[in-house]
């Protein structure tokens, strides 16, 4: 018996079920408009490390309605110390004003996001393997590696550098710089007895940021420039932070034994990336 395939009719599909997904969804649910998310992971994605936002984004938060509930879990920052590991350690420190910046852990926002939107709008293990534009009527047909077709008024892709809706548009793939980012979350369990400021810390060919998310917890990133050797090497997370601590030698030990202590899991290393889309078109998401 020939299986016909199933197909769905939507006002607004939303490809990708990270923070810029999310987020678009609850925003266009806020203003009375349903939408759909397709999420290829089967569950919430939950990993990465942490962002910090200065008041624009707490303002966005607040239009969300998931301000005062990300505020609760995060710490209000209203210094930037700049120092330099070889000169003596000295620097400036740099007020951020009242409104500061607060750093929120992925996971939160994620939840929190998803929390406030009604339960069919995330669909999940859902893989593309197409997008098709009807020449005659203008509608998208997403289709899934489950045989099912989803055809669409609106398309929204929130599916970062590997977009499919990017491909379907023929824009141009983004380019890779040789710079890595190794990222994490670090938890002191008897807290960290850090003052509430964002230290950015300069040393030779390297960045390192630090800022604390609660008493309890800490996110920092350390950037560098890359050795292409190191490229097959970047996704084991132990090798990452194993580089990272040799390339911090000459930092203060605090610092070295951030990273150092840091859970596994939570390590993240990218290669960072521009796109040079066109500027009309906007693909949301990393």
């Amino acid at each position: 018996m020939e299986m016909r395939t199933q197909e769905e009719l939507h006002g607004i599909v939303i490809i990708g079920g990270g923070i810029s997904g999310l987020a678009t969804a609850l925003g266009l649910h806020k203003k009375g408009m349903k939408s759909v998310v397709l999420e290829r992971s089967e569950t919430l994605r939950n990993t990465g490390a942490a962002i910090a936002f200065f008041h624009n984004g707490w303002h966005a938060f607040d239009h969300l309605g998931v301000g005062d509930q990300l505020r609760a879990k995060s710490t209000l920052i209203t210094e930037m110390h700049t120092k330099w590991v070889h000169k003596d350690g000295t620097g400036d420190v740099i007020p951020i004003g009242e409104e500061g910046l607060r750093c929120v852990k992925r996971s939160d926002i994620v939840d929190a996001l998803a929390d406030s939107l009604p339960s069919e709008s995330i669909r999940f293990g859902c893989r593309i393997v197409a997008v098709e534009t009807d020449p005659v009527t203008s509608f998208h047909a997403v289709h899934l590696e489950d045989g099912s077709v989803m055809r669409t008024k609106v398309l929204i892709g929130c599916d970062g550098s590997n977009s499919v809706v990017a491909k379907t548009l023929g824009l141009k793939p983004p380019n890779l710089f040789r710079t890595q980012v190794a990222q994490a979350v670090t938890s002191y369990p008897n807290g960290h007895g850090l003052s509430n400021h964002f230290l950015y810390l300069w040393g030779d060919k390297l960045l390192l940021g630090r800022v604390p998310i609660d008493e309890k917890t800490v996110y920092w990133f350390v950037v560098q420039e890359v050795n292409p050797k190191d490229f097959e090497s970047k996704e084991d997370s132990r090798v990452v932070r194993d580089l990272t601590v040799e390339a911090l030698k000459d930092c203060p030990a605090e610092v070295v034994e951030m990273v150092k202590r840091c859970r596994f899991p939570y390590i993240e290393s990218d290669i960072m990336l521009h796109g040079t889309w066109h500027s009309v078109i906007s693909v949301k998401g990393q």
